[in-house]
């Protein structure tokens, strides 16, 4: 939000506050200034009239021109297309200084001496480029300096606004804001309004709103016979410095209006209307051509300003080209009203348009200044632009507008801000913000202003105090904490421990947003467990993650693409999907690798395959946390995953998740560019059964092991998890069961497989013998080849 300095001066006497005092103050009251800009004033620049102009005919764009400024005439060569005789400039003398401090001396073009020059805005400083002349009042006498016109010297501010504090969106607001920090008084708008039409053509003209909800009031004025000319300076000087394009007068004081007090509004071309005036929604199909040019194709979500037979606007955000003022309008209808900041907003995103009205309408502007601003505009229209104001005001109300009633205490705020803040003096604070105090059985009634949208309980109370009292002028305190505070449950402290493990196992944890792309996400899931977000922030972040490991390949696929392959992140989140008619939330762990897991280095030469590494570091947790599980391959894995090198995770015959290899088929769809590896498990299953764990030693045989090695050959459809798991149960000398060999080839069928297992014998009590090992052995073969119908190789 720009705010000039001297136009503030209207409402507050800042004059004797310098720049660095109103930087800091507003800053520190929470009202950050970005930058500010020194407008310095000019010399020798005065008011001038242009006594004749005519072409330069080697020239054909150059005038010549002859200046008169209440005490001697100039010859003047200029190239602005609107300097014609009769209007009154702003002159600089011969030797005069600019704004860019250039000094304007005596030249020769077109063999034409030229003595001063004829200033646009940006010759001012009041903006970077000007296409032509800055016109001056006819009211102001020759010779008066043009400093005392445009106010000059200045300084424009550029303060960053809250969302929470749409007020602050006005020269209005941040003088009362001022008025406030500094204790100072505020001079607010002051008008007397008398109509000029008690009878007219338009007694049958009416306004009516059928949509209450989100247009709740409506104020309408009708000023007839305005005539469309150049705005006065004094506004012209102001809306450029705040970066606003001048246009005529009747748009440019709707323009004035918004900067100054945040009230939005809009001037249809009467005679443009087809009929009376309706608020009400879109119909899908209808279409709108608006100001900027773009013609939309509106829906039935839209809501409009229509005549009887089209709109004409779309409400709260910009008007249509079919009713726009224009240079032969003569009777206007002034709309200013209240739209419910939520279909703004969801209207100002679809057809990605954002203007000044949109910005504070979404906001939220002060409802019970609606229709005095109304008032207010037609004052300026009968001022500046000669209009005659009809006495009719067309009013549609839906809502009571009154104050909003805080309770509190002067103790409780104390207590929310640490200090010890006198009563009379957070009274002092609260009625310089325009709250009154009422005293109430049970502590005290503060009754808010219809501005102060973002004040609606003790706490924002508390906040306006600290505010300006001076942050820096509260106490540093420490917080107290109960020693009886009670501890996290086991569920959130294995999390705890789960994150702490895998940064010791070497992966990153990342963190990312529970919204995805839609059409990403659709990659991995099918779209009926999506939840769709009706005002998602962007469209690539438009449904909730029914997974985290979608999430976990953009992040690797993002790092490839920079040149990083060596990747292991982690990431543990909720995930959001549809069940039944609601919402399941689940906290889920997603972990994921890439094939070049190991860094490159001279001793690390064979390869190792990605799916043992993951699976090893799934081990690892589930172990650690003393949790069995197995690994099934199903038919029906998810089809994202590689068929061959992919399972479900089983914990007590309960599925909690899967392990696997993205499929290759998506590695070029993904920007991969290689081998990734992904583990995702649902923790709340995982951790269903914790208890507090008790931390055991089991003793280990001293006595040395006996190794044996058997191979069979089994149909490629059995497990050989399951042969493991099998040859466990046979014998309690088994201590260990590894398969260390796969082969299929020359002398094994093609349905089948050769597995090489390394069986470990030991015993607690002495050293085995061989021939109790081979008897055992022995054993494991005949109930193998039996169970799994294997054959010894």
């Amino acid at each position: 939000m720009l705010f000039s300095k001297r136009w503030a001066e209207q409402f507050v006497d800042i004059s004797d506050l310098s720049t660095n005092d109103i930087v800091e103050s507003l800053t520190m009251a929470g009202l950050e200034v970005e930058s500010y800009d020194e407008l310095f004033d000019v010399s020798d620049v005065v008011v001038a009239q242009i006594q004749e102009s005519e072409n330069i005919p080697s020239s054909s764009s150059l005038k010549y021109c002859r200046i008169y400024d209440g005490t001697k005439e100039y010859n003047v060569v200029c190239g602005a297309p609107s300097a014609k005789k009769g209007l009154k400039v702003a002159f600089a003398r011969p030797f005069a200084r600019l704004a860019n401090n250039k000094e304007i001396k005596p030249l020769v073009i077109s063999g034409i001496k030229s003595e001063g020059m004829l200033c646009s805005a940006a010759d001012l400083g009041l903006e970077s480029k000007s296409d032509d002349l800055l016109i001056l009042d006819d009211k102001y006498d020759l010779g008066y300096d043009v400093n005392n016109i445009i106010e000059l010297p200045d300084t424009i501010f550029d303060v960053s606004i809250t969302p929470n504090r749409g007020d602050l969106l006005s020269i209005r607001g941040i003088s009362r804001e001022l008025a406030s920090i500094f204790g100072k008084e505020f001079r607010d708008i002051s008008f007397n309004l008398t109509s000029d039409l008690s009878e007219s053509e338009f007694d049958s003209f009416s306004v009516n709103v059928e949509d209450s909800i989100n247009c709740p009031l409506y104020i309408g004025k009708i000023i007839k016979d305005v005539e469309i000319s150049n705005s006065p300076t004094i506004i012209a000087s102001r809306l450029i410095k705040h970066g606003i394009n001048i246009i005529n007068n009747v748009v440019d004081i709707s323009n004035y209006i918004l900067i100054e007090t945040n009230q939005p509004l809009h001037t249809f071309d009467l005679d443009l209307l087809e009929g009376n005036i309706i608020v009400r929604k879109a119909r899908s199909g209808e279409r709108l051509k608006l100001l900027d040019g773009r013609e939309i194709l509106l829906t039935s979500d839209e809501l409009v300003i229509a005549d009887s037979k089209k709109p004409v606007a779309l409400a709260g955000i910009m008007g249509g080209e079919n009713s726009a003022v224009n240079n032969s309008t003569s009777n206007i209808f002034l709309e200013s009203a209240f739209f419910d900041s939520r279909i703004v907003r969801r209207t100002s995103k679809r057809f990605n348009i954002s203007t000044d009205a949109s910005y504070r309408f979404e906001r939220g502007i002060d409802i019970g200044e609606v229709e005095r601003l109304a008032n207010y505009t037609s004052l300026f229209l009968q001022s500046f632009a000669s209009g005659k104001i009809y006495k009719k005001t067309y009013k549609c109300q839906n809502v009571n507008i009154d104050k909003r009633n805080v309770y509190f205490n002067y103790d409780n705020i104390n207590k929310l801000l640490g200090c010890n803040i006198d009563y009379s003096k957070q009274k002092e604070i609260l009625n310089s913000l325009n709250i009154e105090i009422l005293e109430h059985a049970e502590g005290h009634i503060a009754i808010v202003p219809t501005y102060r949208n973002d004040l609606e309980r003790q706490a924002d109370l508390a906040e306006e105090v600290a505010r300006i009292y001076g942050y820096n002028n509260i106490p540093v305190t420490l917080p107290q904490i109960s020693i009886d505070n009670n501890p996290p449950s086991i569920y959130v402290q294995e999390v705890r421990n789960l994150r702490y493990l895998l940064k010791t196992l070497g992966f990153s944890e990342v963190i990312n947003y529970s919204f995805i792309d839609s059409d990403y996400l659709n990659n991995f899931d099918n779209t009926k467990n999506f939840l769709k977000l009706k005002n998602p922030l962007s469209k690539k972040m438009d449904v909730l993650r029914t997974h985290i490991f979608p999430s976990l390949i953009s992040n690797i696929a993002l790092n490839i693409r920079k040149g990083f392959r060596n990747i292991n992140v982690f990431e543990i989140s909720k995930i959001y999907t549809k069940y039944n008619n609601g919402v399941r939330e689940e906290e889920h762990l997603s972990f994921a690798i890439t094939e070049e897991f190991w860094p490159i280095n001279w001793i690390m030469k064979e390869e190792v395959d990605g799916f043992y590494i993951i699976k090893g570091v799934l081990s690892n947790i589930l172990h650690s946390f003393n949790i069995d599980y197995s690994v099934k391959r199903v038919e029906d894995l998810l089809a994202f995953l590689h068929p061959g090198k992919s399972g479900k995770i089983v914990i007590d015959n309960k599925e909690v998740g899967f392990i696997g290899e993205v499929h290759p088929d998506l590695i070029n769809d993904l920007e991969l560019r290689g081998r990734v590896f992904i583990v995702e498990l649902i923790l709340d299953k995982v951790f269903s059964n914790l208890r507090v764990r008790q931390v055991s030693y089991k003793q280990f045989s001293q006595y040395p092991p006996v190794y044996k090695d058997l191979s069979i050959v089994v149909r490629d459809n059995i497990l050989a998890e399951d042969v493991i798991l099998f040859i466990y149960k046979i014998s309690d000398k088994i201590s260990s069961v590894d398969l260390y060999d796969v082969y299929k080839g020359k002398g094994i069928k093609d349905n089948e497989r050769s597995l090489t297992f390394r069986i470990t014998f030991s015993d607690m009590n002495k050293t085995l013998t061989d021939n109790e090992t081979n008897n055992i052995l022995n054993n494991i073969i005949d109930c193998v080849t039996k169970e799994f119908q294997a054959e010894l190789r």
